[in-house]
């Protein structure tokens, strides 16, 4: 069965299905990764190859857009100074400024021209591709000096299109499952499997009341919104 649904979510989607899909105020913003060719302009009948982006805007209320982003090896490095200084033993000055350096590019070359084609949507889906999956969109700067990007957008990430009907259920033959789990009051400490009786701490921590007591809020919520 789990096959089958993953052969399901791999199948080619049409921007009709995906714009069906969509509720409204929400992008799907699709990347792709491709060989470009460009005849070379010194010798005759040579084509010179270079791996780029194009990304495809799919939203519900209007046509979809396909936009070129060039590089993927530009895109490919200022992402990895972006993220250099998260990395253990690489958080120096030199690499913080480089980082900022590189999050205004990635803006500017990566996201803008997206961006462009944004206007009144709330939520963004992004599939990413190759490098562009290790790229925290969400931390990338927004629209207002000292910004994150996450927050102009909901900012959510899938690995493929098929997944959009599985997410919002439009037009699926299977009821959507509304179950939730939920956890508070953990006790780490306990052995796997162990009864109920034997994992109580004599000294409950402070935030044991706390979780408990948002835990059942949390189930009481889900209750009302799934079964009213």
């Amino acid at each position: 069965a789990s096959s089958e649904e993953f052969r399901r979510i791999r199948e080619p989607r049409t921007v009709a299905e995906v714009r069906q899909w969509l509720p409204a105020g929400t992008a799907f913003v699709d990347f792709l990764e491709y060989d470009h060719g460009t005849p070379n302009a010194e010798q005759k009948g040579k084509t010179d190859w270079e791996r780029r982006y194009i990304v495809f805007v799919v939203r519900p209320d209007q046509e979809s857009a396909m936009i070129g982003l060039g590089s993927a090896g530009a895109i490919a490095d200022a992402i990895s100074a972006f993220r250099r200084p998260f990395q253990s033993g690489q958080n120096t000055s030199e690499n913080r400024e480089s980082a900022s350096v590189a999050a205004n590019q990635l803006r500017r070359d990566l996201w803008l021209p997206i961006e462009a084609h944004l206007e009144g949507i709330d939520t963004v889906i992004i599939s990413p591709d190759t490098t562009l999956g290790t790229l925290p969109f969400a931390a990338l700067p927004g629209k207002g000096d000292g910004s994150y990007l996450l927050e102009d957008h909901r900012i959510a990430m899938i690995p493929m299109a098929g997944q959009l009907r599985e997410l919002f259920e439009r037009n699926s033959d299977t009821p959507a499952n509304n179950g939730l789990l939920v956890l508070g009051d953990v006790d780490y400490d306990a052995a796997p499997g162990a009864p109920e009786s034997a994992t109580q701490s004599p000294l409950p921590l402070l935030a044991d009341a706390g979780t408990r007591r948002d835990a059942g809020q949390l189930r009481a919520g889900h209750a009302h919104q799934w079964n009213s």
